[in-house]
């Protein structure tokens, strides 16, 4: 129960937050949004098609273990984006966590529902489901709550050091200042560069979070142990 809460605070949080990225600091249209996002649903069917064979072959914990380091892996390449990055840069990350997904959902829905007998499967997957969904409301307010916060935290840091006291800002706004004409809209220019440059560095250390929970959630399959039955599940 506690690692599909984590699951659906990764998926939902990167969900909302990726989006959210691509169009308000890269400029993306919706459209161009949606297909950088989409390969996390390629990477899922790939994960769906291979995850029946290793099932049979590998401990289902493992997978699980794989799933989220799959999952951490790929926030924290995302972690390292830029305002300078190209689409490719967004893309294969997601490839990676819809692989992760696959790798998490499947055997930890085999190994919860191993455990229960037929007449508490019903109550069983009513919990799965829902602690799943709460996970993804959870995880969808804490990280818009933490860009918004971290993004006033690192404007106030980049500010300090904007100050007429530094050559480079002085020389900065000089060059701008000549090229605009004008030393106002020159202070306008690099304050939106502040702006911009903040929200990328929230977005940045959201993403890192999110891996590390990631991370710390591996331990867990631990402590999983081999159900034995073989009742139908559904996780949907």
């Amino acid at each position: 129960t506690v690692m599909i809460t984590a699951m659906g605070v990764l998926l939902y949080s990167t969900n909302a937050l990726l989006p959210l990225f691509l169009q308000t600091l890269m400029g993306y249209p919706a459209l161009q949004s949606g297909e950088a996002v989409s390969p996390r649903g390629a990477g899922a069917v790939l994960g769906m098609l291979i995850i029946a064979s290793l099932m049979k072959r590998i401990d289902p914990r493992v997978l699980v273990g794989t799933g989220f380091g799959l999952v951490a892996t790929s926030t924290f390449v995302l972690g390292n984006l830029t305002l300078d990055v190209g689409t490719a840069s967004v893309m294969w990350p997601n490839v990676i966590s819809g692989l992760g997904t696959a790798f998490v959902f499947v055997p930890l829905a085999t190994l919860s529902f191993g455990t229960l007998t037929l007449d508490k499967m019903g109550d069983g997957t009513g919990v799965f489901n829902l602690m799943r969904n709460i996970g993804g409301s959870v995880g969808i307010s804490l990280s818009t709550t933490l860009v918004e916060r971290a993004s006033l935290v690192h404007q106030n840091m980049l500010s300090g050091h904007m100050t007429p006291l530094s050559d480079t800002f002085a020389n900065h706004v000089a060059a701008l200042g000549t090229a605009l004409g004008s030393t106002a809209q020159s202070y306008a220019v690099v304050y939106q560069n502040l702006l911009q440059q903040s929200a990328m560095f929230a977005y940045v250390d959201t993403f890192r979070w999110l891996a590390l929970l990631a991370l710390a959630t591996i331990p867990l399959s631990l402590m999983l142990r081999r159900g034995t039955s073989t009742a139908p599940v559904s996780v949907h």
